[in-house]
């Protein structure tokens, strides 16, 4: 009766919160703050100050599970992590010959701002570690600074033009870190394997990609690297894969997320019930924007530090004030390393947005009875 109960529980908060996120759409609420709802998930931005929260971060990336680096039997020699207990969306991190799925990872770079001057290494000792993270301890948010690229505009591309993370899908028999760290090189030109200059200190939930509401027959694994540099190596950016490169402070995904996130960050026309609004004339669809859908993003671009653009013309035809916010994948990406043991609230939250309240209605009917049959089969 317990585990019905929680069920029940959990079914009926799906549907609260889609009321509140009713509400706040009524209202043209569409930005997060400090104590109030993200999104469809219900969670709170806390109030801890800036300073720490670094330490903190890292902290539960590294320390938050047990070493996965033994599966891959190599590949980098800092130990590789992940952030939580295996959720309905990981998938084995074995290498499986036969797995039908096919596979891509991606490397999230962590480096101390530049002007700053430091180098903060870390070691595999205990002594090690806790210089490492008494350093760290000084620094806030807007200290740390995460690297994205944008990718080149292809046709047949479903992220063509999108930001994302410097990585690309795996080749035969070929593990989820040595990807990541391949991909990297081929894309920016940053060698990952240099062991002096880059540590792997965690990685992230695996998750099944999804291209809006469809789930794809793909996996993505992310991988958080540590730079030990005090500067930056010089990126060679790979033609047809990447217009630019750029870093961005930290703190515009944590502490400052509430200016820049929006959750009609990016809309697009689609169908989330054929069967249903085949039903509903197309005209009266249009008029009541049932095939409109939203999703959460953020605006990180006009923020970036130190951009490297492929070469001049890239940079006359895309400037910065051009390039799309952040969301979808790489969002989620970035919302599984911020919200580590609840640290910041998900900017990847709520999913979906239909413009339509009837459409609201609707995928909150059916969220909750996902969620319910989800819980049940676990």
């Amino acid at each position: 009766f317990g585990s019905q109960y929680e069920n029940a529980k959990t079914g009926l908060n799906v549907v609260i919160d889609v009321i509140i996120m009713n509400e706040c759409m009524a209202n043209n609420v569409t930005r997060v703050g400090g104590h109030t709802y993200n999104g469809i998930t219900g969670q709170v931005a806390n109030s801890i100050g800036n300073r720490g929260k670094c330490r903190a971060l890292l902290e539960n990336l590294i320390r938050s599970s047990a070493s996965v680096l033994d599966d891959y039997g190599g590949g980098h020699r800092h130990s590789t992590l992940k952030t939580s207990s295996p959720s309905a969306s990981t998938v084995s991190n074995k290498v499986n010959p036969s797995q039908k799925l096919s596979r891509a990872s991606v490397a999230l770079i962590l480096r101390v701002c530049p002007s700053l001057k430091m180098n903060i290494v870390i070691g595999d000792s205990m002594h090690s570690r806790n210089m490492f993270f008494e350093q760290i301890d000084r620094l806030s948010t807007s200290d740390i600074h995460l690297l994205f690229i944008k990718r080149c505009a292809r046709t047949g591309d479903p992220w063509s033009g999108h930001l994302g993370l410097p990585g690309g899908k795996n080749e035969d028999l070929e593990s989820d870190l040595d990807a990541a760290i391949r991909e990297t090189y081929e894309e920016v030109g940053i060698d990952l394997n240099q062991s002096d200059g880059y540590a792997c200190i965690g990685r992230l939930n695996d998750r099944r990609v999804r291209l809006h509401s469809k789930t794809l027959n793909m996996s993505y694994s992310a991988f958080v690297f540590w730079q030990q540099l005090e500067k930056s190596p010089e990126m060679k950016l790979s033609p047809g894969e990447v217009d630019a490169a750029f870093w961005v402070p930290l703190d515009l995904l944590t502490d400052n997320a509430a200016q820049f996130w929006n959750v009609r960050g990016v809309t697009k026309r689609q169908i989330l019930f054929p069967q249903i609004q085949a039903c509903i004339p197309r005209w009266l669809q249009t008029y009541c924007e049932m095939d409109l859908i939203s999703f959460p993003a953020v605006d990180i671009a006009p923020y970036a530090k130190e951009v490297h653009f492929l070469n001049d013309e890239v940079r006359r035809e895309y400037p910065l004030q051009k390039f799309p916010p952040l969301w979808g994948l790489t969002l989620s990406a970035t919302s599984d390393l911020v919200s580590i043991e609840a640290l910041y609230p998900r900017l990847d939250q709520p999913m979906i947005v239909p413009h339509s309240a009837f459409m609201r209605v609707l995928f909150s009917v059916y969220s909750f009875f996902v969620s319910f049959q989800k819980r049940l089969v676990d």
